[in-house]
């Protein structure tokens, strides 16, 4: 069988979801089919090779979130996470942009976060992919929305929390080798990236100034329902 499954027409627009389920039906079926001509239906290896057991039950997951648009954050942030993340932001844009479909209009992008943090250039370019996505791209902290996922979180155009979801906001720490000059440069460059996050979060939060101020150094932990009442979501899953 030689069957390809295609996600776009000929003049490249994502088809409709029922047509892609169709192509995917109809390639299970041939697999069946090849099946029954290679082994005996009563032989063993028959029940041992079927179609289920052909297909990887991630990527069967893997297929089926990339369709709904949802993308997860399910570990520290690196910068190959980062770069999954934002090529897969962009290529909904490409799509959205490709059918002329107004922004008003376009599916939101669902950004799972569950992170303990990462690193910091990762997470700025997940943050600004987010923010310049033409395409709303929504951020749902489903259990630890830590460090850097804290910041990303509330990059979303809309942002949402599972009822036991957690936060911790603090700037994190900086390390870096080399001679005390190099040091001295990498620490300045670091304080310019923590300003960029001041200004984030006390544009994107009711976090104010002076309590940024005071927890910045420390650790600042939240619940979801303290989290709503500062403005680092909009809304406790539940009450979507």
């Amino acid at each position: 069988m030689n069957e390809i499954l295609s996600l776009f027409d000929e003049k490249g627009k994502l088809l409709p979801l029922e047509e892609i389920q169709k192509s995917i039906e109809e390639i299970y079926s041939e697999l069946e089919k090849d099946q029954s001509k290679v082994f005996d239906s009563n032989s063993v290896l028959a029940d041992l090779i079927t179609p289920e057991t052909q297909f990887s039950i991630d990527s069967a997951i893997d297929n089926a979130t990339f369709l709904d648009r949802a993308i997860y954050i399910d570990d520290a942030i690196l910068p190959e996470t980062a770069g999954k993340i934002n090529r897969q932001i962009n290529f909904w844009n490409i799509v959205d942009d490709t059918d002329e479909i107004s922004p008003e209009e376009r599916i939101p992008i669902k950004l799972y976060i569950n992170t303990p943090g990462g690193d910091l250039p990762a997470a700025l370019s997940i943050i600004d992919t987010i923010i310049l996505s033409r395409t709303p791209v929504w951020t749902i902290t489903i259990a630890t929305g830590y460090s850097a996922g804290f910041f990303i979180g509330i990059a979303g155009h809309k942002r949402f929390a599972y009822p036991r979801a957690s936060f911790l906001f603090h700037e994190g720490c900086f390390v870096n080798g080399g001679d005390a000059h190099k040091f001295l440069q990498g620490a300045n460059f670091y304080e310019k990236q923590l300003k960029q996050l001041k200004k984030l979060v006390l544009e994107k939060t009711s976090i104010s100034e002076e309590m940024y101020e005071k927890h910045k150094k420390d650790d600042l932990w939240l619940l979801a329902d303290e989290a709503l009442k500062y403005n680092i979501i909009d809304a406790i899953m539940p009450e979507i």
